[in-house]
This record gives structure tokens, C-alpha cells and sequence, in this order.
């Protein structure tokens, strides 16, 4: 009996050439390597306690509040404990400037990063109700009683102060010249940083995190979603719902926004449109806003692992196992250098840890489907796309100059008196756009 040929449709084997040739593609480039990944420990130290709060970072050490009531100095090149002196502390530090700043109760300290001496003091006239911020020689502070108030980072002099109507609770944000601060009673006010007087307030439902200020505003709430405002008045441009309150502050990029939420999943959409681009759950509860570096986007929680993510696909770029629950987001170092100490672990149990570049092999994950034919067009970098701010925030005025004295004779038992410094005197809710997306049950708020 001859046999009939069985038909091929084109469509069908035109499939079956481009999948064999995209699995060859792709046997041939491989998957994209961790750009951190692998990591080998370098060095480890017991700091003898647990941490109070989140540490703040330099570029040679890391200032670690301990619930025994002290501040600890670390080296991050070999994990030398530089010094520790007595000071409580209520929120988590910030370093710049060869100080470290802490506020305790209602005062706010400067230590000298070199021994931990105090540089200066300020007293406030209640207790200071979120973590300070630092940029550029500005250093902003809420106050219970709902104020803000700005000082110079170089001596605590006090440069203004604003009535806000609410009180602060959570870290404010500086960008270019302006300061930007989420209310506890749901208002996000933008002040002039130089002045402080208003530029807009706007009204989000639940109270909004820590802001991220480019060429829009992103944030997310309590009210389980998460936001763009629009720069110039702070209208709602888009929003996003989650299954959950946001925690922390975002990530951006030149394409997407990367944030995560109470409901245990890291989401990315689309900086300009707010159009979910992936989401990948996670197996950890976050306890911080994510980190982007460079190709890869990370995110640590309340958990001995910290994840790694591809920021284009979402897809897994590796595990990191701690040795311990995390304290704090690891520290990344600038640059992610070759060699040498170039990400620190803080556990809760109280240890830090430098880690350095493995030795193995870079690690990736296989992934379907495999990559195009054609090579990817070169991406660009965020400091391409948006115009970067640091190189337009004025610092504030420098202190007064002291006026020479002519001389004179001291008398005997005493001397002349020492000339003091003068001291500088010092919305409605609108409609929004909202891309359909699920309403998983809402979980328990994240504790700030």
C-alpha cells in the first residue's frame, strides 16, 4: 500500500526552526550571570547584642545602634570594632560628613566618626518622631509636637523650623531643592528646602511611606497602594492596588518602578503608564523597600535569605543564605568592588559580616523561553534618562564668620570673653486612574 506524506504546515515548521534555533541561541549565550553573586565570607564579628535599629553607613565603616544602650563603630574592611561609647538611641542613625547623627528622645547628637566624642548637641523642645535624613549638609528631623526643622549638619545651628498641621513618623526625603514629607495624617507637604515654605500638599489615602522624588513622585501607603504624583502640584497620575500596605520606599530605573508590599510579593511596573510589567512572590515578610544594583534588583526581610531578581523579567538571579535573620537590608558597597569587602550582613543575634566576590563561577538561572536571536539593544542607564540632583542642592549657609578683636590686656585671674555665634532666624483629593488588578485579603501592617 503506498503511503500518503503527511502535510507540514509552514506556520507549524517555521516554529520548529525558530525554537530549535532559539535553544541554540541560547545554549550558545547562556543565561545573564549574578552580578553579585558568588560571595564568600571575608570576616565576622560579634558585636555582643542585638541591634535597636537599621545602621548607618560611610564609605569605611558602619554605625551600629545595640539595645544595650550603646553605638558601635565597625570597619568594613576587616570588621574591626573602631569604638563604642554610651549613647541610646530611638531611630535609626545617618552618617555623612565624618559625623554620625542619633536622636534620642528630644535631643539630637553629632559624634565624631573617628572616636565617637559628641561634636555637638541639639535640644529639641519635644521628642524627635522620625529618623532624620541628611543631604548635603542639610539635616531635617520631625518633632512631636508637628514641626520640622532643618539644621546645619556641620554644627546643629538651627536654620528653620515649619508648623506642619500632623506629625511626621516617617523618614522625609530630599531632592534638588526640595523637601518632601509623608504626614501621618495622610498628607504628603513638599517644602523649599532653603526656606521652608510650601510648595503643594496632597491628600492619599492611608499614611504614605518614604518618597521617592525624580521627575514624578512615587510612593505607597498604608491604604494598600502604591502611587505616582505628579511633580509640579502632586496630583494623582496613577495608582496601583496590592494586596497589602507598601513597605518601605521604591526603586526606580529608566523603565520601571520596583516596590514591595505587606502581601509578600515584589511588583514592577511601568514608571510612566503604572501598567504591572511582572510580580514574583516572595518567601520571606520585607521589612524594607528593595535595592537596585546595577542588573540586579535585591530584597531582604525578616529571613536568613536575601533574593536576588532580574529587574527586566522578574526571574530569580540567586539566593544569598545569611548566617543569620537579618537585622537590617544588607549594605551594598558603592561600586560593587572586585575585590575586598563588597556587601555587609547585620543579623538580629547581633553579628556583622563582610562578604566578598566568590571565587566559583558566576551563578545564573536557566530560563524559558530562551533569548531572541538578535541581540538586545544597549540599555540605558537611569543617570542617562533623568537628570541627577545632587549637583543642584545647595548646601545651607555656612556659619558666621567670627569678627577679629583688637587686643587687649588680661587681667590677672581672668581673660576676655569669648565671642558667641548669632543664630539664623529662621490638598484635595482628586480622581485617579487605576489599572484593574486582584485584592488579595490585606494582611497585618508592617511595623515602621
Amino acid at each position: 500500500m503506498r503511503e500518503r506524506p503527511i502535510p507540514v504546515r509552514r506556520g507549524a515548521a517555521l516554529l520548529v526552526v525558530l525554537a530549535v534555533a532559539g535553544v541554540a541561541a541560547g545554549a550558545q549565550e547562556g543565561p545573564a550571570p549574578s552580578p553579585i553573586l558568588p560571595l564568600d565570607l571575608v570576616w565576622s564579628t560579634d558585636l555582643g547584642g542585638g541591634p535597636s535599629h537599621a545602621p548607618a553607613y560611610a564609605e569605611d565603616a558602619a554605625y551600629v545602634p545595640l539595645r544595650d544602650g550603646t553605638v558601635a563603630s565597625i570597619a568594613l574592611e576587616d570588621g574591626r570594632i573602631l569604638w563604642c561609647v554610651g549613647q541610646p538611641v530611638d531611630w535609626a542613625p545617618a552618617a555623612a560628613d565624618d559625623l554620625v547623627v542619633v536622636a534620642y528622645d528630644r535631643r539630637i547628637a553629632a559624634l565624631a566618626a573617628s572616636d565617637g566624642t559628641v561634636a555637638w548637641r541639639f535640644t529639641a523642645d519635644a521628642p524627635v518622631s522620625a529618623p532624620p535624613v541628611w543631604r548635603n549638609g542639610w539635616l531635617v528631623a520631625g518633632i512631636e509636637s508637628g514641626d520640622v526643622v532643618a539644621l546645619r549638619a556641620a554644627d546643629g545651628e538651627e536654620l528653620w523650623r515649619r508648623r506642619l498641621g500632623a506629625v511626621l513618623r516617617t523618614r522625609p526625603s530630599i531632592a534638588g531643592q526640595r523637601l518632601y514629607l509623608p504626614l501621618e495624617d495622610g498628607r504628603i507637604t513638599v517644602l523649599e528646602l532653603a526656606s521652608g515654605d510650601p510648595v503643594w500638599t496632597r491628600s492619599i489615602g492611608g499614611r504614605p511611606r518614604e518618597v521617592l522624588a525624580l521627575d514624578a513622585l512615587f510612593v505607597g501607603s498604608t491604604d494598600n497602594f502604591f502611587y505616582r504624583l505628579a511633580f509640579d502640584d502632586g496630583a494623582i497620575e496613577w495608582r496601583w492596588r496590592t494586596g497589602g500596605d507598601i513597605v518601605g520606599a521604591p526603586r526606580i530605573d529608566a523603565e520601571r518602578v520596583y516596590f514591595v508590599a505587606a502581601d509578600n510579593v515584589v511588583r514592577a511596573l511601568d514608571r510612566r503608564s503604572g501598567v504591572q510589567r511582572w510580580r514574583e512572590p516572595l518567601p520571606l515578610r520585607p521589612t524594607d523597600g528593595p535595592a537596585l544594583v546595577g542588573p540586579a534588583l535585591l530584597v531582604a526581610g525578616v529571613s536568613p535569605e536575601v533574593q536576588l531578581f532580574d529587574p527586566r523579567s522578574g526571574e530569580s538571579a540567586g539566593v544569598y543564605n545569611a548566617p543569620g535573620e537579618l537585622a537590617a537590608r544588607p549594605f551594598l558597597m558603592p561600586g560593587l568592588p572586585v575585590s575586598g569587602t563588597r556587601l555587609v550582613v547585620l543579623t538580629a543575634d547581633g553579628r556583622i559580616a563582610g562578604l566578598a566576590a566568590g571565587n566559583g563561577p558566576p551563578r545564573g538561572s536557566l530560563g524559558f523561553p530562551p533569548p531572541p536571536l538578535l541581540p538586545e539593544p544597549a540599555r540605558l542607564a537611569l543617570d542617562e534618562v533623568l537628570p541627577v540632583d545632587a549637583a543642584f542642592l545647595a548646601p545651607p549657609p555656612p556659619p558666621p564668620a567670627q569678627q577679629p578683636e583688637a587686643p587687649e590686656p588680661i587681667p590677672s585671674g581672668g581673660a576676655p570673653g569669648a565671642a558667641t555665634e548669632p543664630a539664623d532666624e529662621a490638598g484635595a483629593a482628586v480622581s485617579a486612574v487605576e489599572p484593574n488588578a486582584p485584592t488579595p485579603d490585606e494582611p497585618a501592617p508592617p511595623r515602621n
